[in-house]
């Protein structure tokens, strides 16, 4: 189940796919930055999902493969697990306006 990047349930899928190890760091930050960034209309989306996907764009954006960045660079780029942690983190919020068609994280499957 694949959903258009404008629709607002990409960006839940995308966290789906990622959190059940579907999707590699790099599928799961491009597409989020090319989804969130320039192409979801947040129009109608809950304040509070809003606020949790802005947190999560915000590391997305800056994380970096690169452990030599990531070293010299310190505060500046984020690792795949702090990537990973900061969506995990935002899930409570998140699973409150979870779009019934769109697979929840195996984490939250029993919730």
């Amino acid at each position: 189940m694949i959903f258009e990047r404008t629709d607002v349930r990409y960006l839940y899928w995308l966290i789906t796919r990622f959190l059940d190890g579907n999707f590699e760091i790099a599928v799961f930050e491009n597409g989020w930055n090319l989804s969130y960034d320039l192409e979801t209309d947040l129009t109608d989306v809950a304040e509070a999902a809003v606020k949790a996907f802005e947190r999560i764009a915000a590391v997305t954006g800056r994380y970096n493969a690169y452990e030599k960045d990531i070293k010299e660079y310190p505060d500046t780029y984020f690792t795949e697990a702090q990537v990973r942690a900061c969506v995990i983190n935002e899930l409570p919020v998140l699973k409150q306006h979870w779009p019934q068609d769109v697979p929840k994280p195996v984490m939250l499957a029993n919730e």
